[in-house]
Parts: structure tokens; sequence; C-alpha cells
């Protein structure tokens, strides 16, 4: 019997985009329970969520828990939405999905990527997935970066913190 943990991941832009259900934490939870609900050699032990947290890196509060929990022996299986949800950042994501989870004996279920390391050996196609989703993290940072620099050539205050607003009573 698997005793899986759920890890779901939304970062700060995506709560803020209105209309996007597939990404919200409930979404990615009920994705993973219906799962667990169609594999009755599945039992769904904790859940892991990282609400408003990057995947550009693992230092994650949720995601380190999770891991402790491997490492106890609490969960033997993880279950996410796809890749991205586990991180966006290739090298890592790469490490965690080819080598960590791998020699922990750790069972991987990412959905819609159809991709479940009982049936199948960690593969070019899922890697490829983990670059774009880098490649994406980083075009995103770069749109970012040239916004700030056209704006401040076109003599925008852009300032490296929002203003701080005082306010006496």
């Amino acid at each position: 019997m698997y005793q899986a943990g759920i890890y779901c991941r939304i970062s700060i832009e995506e709560q803020n985009k209105e209309g996007e259900y597939s990404n919200s934490i409930h979404s990615q939870i009920q994705m993973a329970r219906d799962y667990i609900a169609e594999n009755k050699d599945i039992a769904e032990k904790k859940v892991y969520v990282d609400d408003g947290a990057s995947g550009s890196n693992f230092e994650r509060t949720e995601f380190r828990r999770m891991l402790a929990d491997i490492e106890l022996g609490v969960i033997n299986m993880v279950i996410f939405k796809d890749v991205s949800r586990l991180g966006r950042e290739h090298i890592d994501t790469n490490y965690y999905l080819g080598k960590y989870f791998p020699e922990k004996q750790i069972r991987i279920v990412s959905i819609l990527d159809n991709y479940d390391s009982a049936v199948g050996t960690y593969d070019e196609m899922l890697e490829i997935k983990t670059l774009l989703n880098d490649m994406y993290l980083r075009d995103t940072s770069r749109k970012i970066k040239t916004t700030i620099q056209t704006k401040r050539s076109m003599g925008e205050y852009t300032p490296k913190q929002p203003p701080l607003w005082i306010c006496e009573k």
C-alpha cells in the first residue's frame, strides 16, 4: 500500500490571475484525490501546500516538510498536478525526479504529464518539460526586467521595493 503525499504549489503571480481555477490549490488537491480514488493501492497520508511560493527554488516550507516526511518514512509516494508544480528550475527539478526520489524509492505521479514512476522510468520527455518550465521562468523574469528598464528610460520612478506609507493615528 502506498502512503501518498499530495504536493501543491501556486506562485504569487498565479494567485493574482483571475479565472485560473485549474492552477488553484483546491483544484490540484482534487485532481490528486481523484487519482487516489481510482487506485485502490494508494492511501492519502498528507497534503503539502506551498501557497504563494516561487518554483524557482526548493527552499519552500512545505516542500521541505515533505522531504522530511520522506526521510522519516511517513510517505512513500508523491502526487502532483504536473512537474511545474514541483519546480520550474530545470537542474534541481531533474535532480529530484531523476535521482533523489528514485534513490529513496519514492513513487512519483505527475498527473497531467501522464508520468508514474511505478510504470516507467524518468525519460527524456519529462526532462524536456522541466527545461520548458525553466525557460518559462527565465522568460517571465526577462519580461519583468525589460518592463522596468523601459519605464526607467521613459523617466518613470521604479523603486526596488514598493513605497512604505506610514499613517498617523
